[in-house]
């Protein structure tokens, strides 16, 4: 064991030796004693026991502070920390004290447990933070997966394919009935086997409802719901046409009714259509991560409406898609009238020639009433058109969508529609003149970004990329194809070749390019700067859609010198000379207009671009017509066929009501009723 020698230091005294707070012993004797009293008196919260001592001027006491604030006094701020018995017996002396009172207990107390106004669990808790962007997002799923979603994944376990099935089925029925009655009528049958041939003609008739049973049980839902339709007409004539087949079993009479298998086929083939069409409308939205929406401006330009884009609505296409249109709605109406005609006139020849008379004159007046076109007439044309739109991504919020583009409307196009933020870029720059590189480069930069036109972004980044900042820009002028305006002093012009010549700037031969931009300071050439223009495939397509359609004005609204018309000519391959530009202020009152909150919805985006829109407004007016026409004509041809039949019944001449005649009307009237369902075909 080491003893340790006198003259060792111990580490207590090294430590209080390099220790800047004083030992334990050293506090205790300077608070030991009178002193300690005294220090407690002077710190005491009574006035009273603190002994007086002098102050000198310059020193400011507490309560004199908080006098001068206009707040309590020290002695108020002491007395309010003073534990109470209750929270009666303490007022708060302030609206703005928010300081919970805690009841008085006993000091160092083993039983002492805080108590509180209001139980822990009703202290609100935090809430999560939450970004507008994902909230909105997943509302917008929600509502996809409860309505789009799972009405697209209904359809397609029942498919189109059975539809198209039985609907080729049909027509290979309705041929081989043709076929029979026409090898009757032409002699090749033997009237000695007509028996055989009016059996022929009643089961196809059953074998058309079998597989058309569907049809008939929705024509007869919408009877019961008190509303006729096209369906109700094909079941009632289906009846008819069975009362017609033992008719003629009694009277050797080949019956009319093979044209209602191919009614029976055309209907089919309709349901296939409106179920394709249902089907690529849901795909479209169900895969949405956001909706765009097209709607209606009233007096956008020289009095007539334009379509601009807002944030898109899921209800604005569930609510109205299902609705039947006005065209439809119209034939409807017309069937129902035209079968209560057909009931009148078999009553007036059941009167005047008997009950078989009156049959065959009412198969034969509602077989020509609705010509097998008219059960296609507004299916297909949705269908051809919806296949269109979906490939861009687009749906027409149904009729009133439809309704809401008039016949002569207005487009607004802007610079970013025909060419995206990257489409432009600098393919080289030539510099003539004595002033410097960098200078031509600020005014022309300057007066670019000044109007913000699609060359804003180009110039901007190669002016960072020189570290060039922008000058001041006074007396600013925009005109078809260039810019002018004072650049920090100096006046320049900007523009295309064409605007160079005709502010008489001398351009050499070899400065001549196409889609360059041109720079002149003071009026003489100072710069030449070539551009470089990526074609997109999809506003080349939209643009010409546009200028296609003598219905439509495109209007050119962004404030842009460089997108003339023969700059587009030569970018995009497209005629624009149905492109209107309106003057500078006018542009700007364009961009400011805004739709109102009930302004009427034409189409929902799932992208936003110049396709997406331009193809929703011509495909509704190609739409409007197509059913609009479609209804006139089929309206027309049932009208004629019952005239004629009532004509017929009413001079004695039914003998020429047979088979092959009321075939060959029908067939008749059928190609100009398919032909007008191709105009959606052809924006």
């Amino acid at each position: 064991m080491m003893h340790r020698s006198q003259n060792e230091p111990d580490l207590e005294d090294i430590v209080r030796e390099f220790s800047d707070e004083p030992a334990l012993e050293d506090i205790v004797k300077e608070f030991s004693g009178p002193n300690l009293e005294e220090i407690i008196r002077e710190f005491s919260p009574d006035p009273a026991e603190r002994p007086a001592q002098p102050l000198s001027e310059d020193t400011l006491r507490l309560d004199q502070i908080h006098a001068a604030l206009g707040k309590q006094s020290v002695d108020d701020q002491t007395r309010r920390f003073q534990p109470v018995e209750s929270q009666e017996e303490a007022p708060r002396e302030s609206a703005f004290d928010d300081t919970r009172r805690i009841p008085a207990v006993e000091p160092f107390s083993e039983n002492w447990e805080p108590e509180y106004e209001e139980p822990m669990g009703a202290y609100p808790q935090k809430e999560p933070i939450r970004f507008p962007g994902r909230d909105q997002m997943r509302v917008l799923r929600e509502k996809l997966v409860a309505g789009p979603e799972k009405r697209y994944y209904d359809l397609a376990q029942s498919g189109v394919t059975s539809l198209r099935l039985s609907a080729l089925l049909l027509f290979l029925v309705f041929l081989a009935s043709a076929g029979v009655t026409l090898a009757f009528d032409w002699g090749y049958i033997g009237p000695h086997r007509i028996k055989l041939v009016i059996f022929s003609q009643l089961l196809s008739v059953l074998v058309a409802a079998l597989l058309s049973h569907g049809r008939l049980l929705e024509g007869l839902a919408s009877l019961l719901r008190g509303r006729f339709t096209l369906h109700t007409l094909l079941a009632i004539t289906f009846a008819v046409c069975c009362v017609d087949g033992l008719v003629c079993l009694g009277q050797e009479r080949v019956s009319c009714c093979s044209i209602f298998c191919l009614q029976a086929a055309l209907a089919q083939w309709g349901a296939s259509h409106a179920r394709r069409r249902e089907m690529d409308q849901m795909d479209t939205l169900r895969k949405a991560s956001e909706l765009h929406a097209l709607v209606k401006v009233e007096d956008y330009y020289d009095g007539l409406p334009g379509y601009v884009t807002t944030e898109g609505q899921l209800e604005s296409f569930m609510d109205t898609y299902h609705a039947p249109t006005a065209p439809e709605r119209a034939l409807h109406i017309f069937s129902g009238i035209g079968f209560m005609a057909c009931v009148a006139l078999a009553v007036v020849m059941s009167l005047r020639g008997g009950i078989s008379a009156g049959v065959q004159v009412l198969t034969a007046g509602m077989l020509v009433l609705t010509p097998a076109t008219a059960f296609i007439s507004m299916r297909r044309p949705e269908a051809i058109l919806e296949k269109r739109l979906h490939s861009v991504g687009t749906v027409l919020c149904g009729w009133e969508g439809v309704k809401a583009v008039e016949k002569q409307v207005t487009f607004p196009v802007s610079h970013g529609d025909l060419f995206p933020s990257d489409a432009i870029g600098m393919n080289g720059m030539k510099f003539y003149g004595s002033v410097d590189p960098d200078m031509v480069l600020c005014y022309t930069g300057s007066l670019v970004s000044y109007e913000g036109g699609s060359l804003k972004s180009v110039f901007d980044q190669l002016m960072a990329s020189r570290y060039i900042r922008h000058a001041a820009v006074e007396e600013f002028g925009s005109y078809p194809g260039g810019l002018s305006a004072l650049v920090d002093g100096e006046p320049i012009a900007v523009g295309t070749l064409d605007f160079m010549r005709q502010m008489d700037v001398q351009v050499p031969k070899e400065a001549q390019i196409a889609g360059a931009v041109y720079t002149a300071v003071d009026g003489k050439l100072s710069g030449v700067f070539a551009l470089r223009c990526a074609r997109a495939k999809s506003a080349t397509s939209g643009l010409r859609n546009l200028c296609g359609n003598g219905r439509v004005t495109p209007l050119f609204i962004s404030r842009d010198f460089l997108l003339t018309g023969r700059f587009l000519r030569e970018k995009l391959k497209v005629n624009a000379r149905r492109l209107v530009y309106p003057d500078p202020e006018i542009r700007q009152e364009l961009e400011g207009k805004l739709p109102e909150e009930e302004a009427e919805v034409v189409a929902l985006m799932v992208r936003s671009g110049l396709p997406q829109r331009s193809f929703a407004i011509t495909g509704a007016l190609a739409l409007r017509y197509a059913q609009k026409g479609g209804a006139v004509i089929h309206m027309i041809g049932g009208g004629l066929g019952l005239a004629a039949v009532a004509v017929l019944a009413l001079i004695g001449a039914t003998d020429l009501l047979i088979p092959a005649n009321v075939m060959l009307y029908g067939l008749v009237w059928m190609i100009p009723g398919w032909l007008i369902t191709e105009w959606t075909r052809y924006l």
